[in-house]
């Protein structure tokens, strides 16, 4: 997404198996292109770990 001065960030929310803390982190990425690499990346580490997505 685009934060109020245009630039693009990716919001990433993030939080332990057997903790019910969480934590959101704001990266920001130079394109949405790069931010669409990095989600993938994200989407491929998950994965390994052993994460699903679940449908909204």
């Amino acid at each position: 997404m685009r934060d109020l001065l245009q630039d693009w960030v990716l919001i990433v929310a993030g939080g332990g198996k057997t903790s019910r803390l969480g934590v959101l982190r704001t990266l920001f990425v130079s394109s949405e292109e790069e931010g669409i690499k990095m989600i993938a990346t994200l989407e491929k580490v998950r994965t390994r770990r052993g994460y699903v997505r679940v449908p909204p």
